[in-house]
């Protein structure tokens, strides 16, 4: 996704500098920790709580993904590049 934005707005991508920038921000997303908690929680309910609980992670991934990539999108408008978030 990062080198598809970097691509559209002509911004020169280190793939070194953009996973260091990643991993930092990702870093700090309680998402990441929050993910499996809520969908084991969904797991306890009989039944349907399997289909809640993949359902629940799977949303929760994409909504984490689109956050970073509105972050990335902003940053590139402002014309920076992929090495310095």
């Amino acid at each position: 996704m990062l080198l598809r934005l970097s691509r559209l707005y002509g911004v020169p991508f280190k793939k070194n500098l953009a996973s260091i920038s990643l991993s930092t921000l990702t870093s700090g997303v309680t998402l990441t920790t929050a993910t499996p908690l809520v969908g084991s929680m969904f797991k306890l309910i009989p039944g349907i709580g399997t289909v809640a609980g993949g359902a629940s992670v799977a949303a929760l991934s994409s909504a984490s993904t689109y956050a970073v990539g509105k972050i990335f999108l902003q940053h590139f408008e402002n014309g920076r590049d992929a090495g310095k978030l």
